[in-house]
């Protein structure tokens, strides 16, 4: 198994298709967890810090977009492909970034 962790962009639902959206997610991801290809992940507070050298420098909102993760273990890039497409947020204009974690031996 490979894991990739999946960057959530963008797709943010309008006040009327919040609820509508909460549940879209939550029967994604429940499907998923049975699938047993989640490691783990969470959704990210629109609050935080960049850390440069040359300072730290809080988020104002909306200077960033990355709203959740998830870690996920796969065959391949092209099953992580495949779940990133079906993520929620897709069908109101959001990304997901696949990415490969690269191993580490310590």
């Amino acid at each position: 198994m490979k894991k990739f962790i999946l960057f959530f962009r963008g797709g943010t639902p309008s006040p009327e298709k919040k609820d509508e959206n909460m549940k879209e997610w939550n029967a994604w991801m429940t499907n998923l967890f049975k699938s047993g290809v989640i490691e783990s992940g969470l959704p990210l507070t629109d609050e935080g810090v960049a850390v440069t050298e040359g300072g730290v420098r809080k988020f104002h909102e909306g200077s960033h977009d990355v709203s959740g993760y998830l870690i996920i273990n796969v065959h391949s890039s092209e099953e992580a492909v495949e779940i990133a497409k079906s993520a929620p947020h897709i069908a109101m204009g959001g990304s997901t970034e696949v990415r490969e974690a690269m191993p580490m031996s310590m």
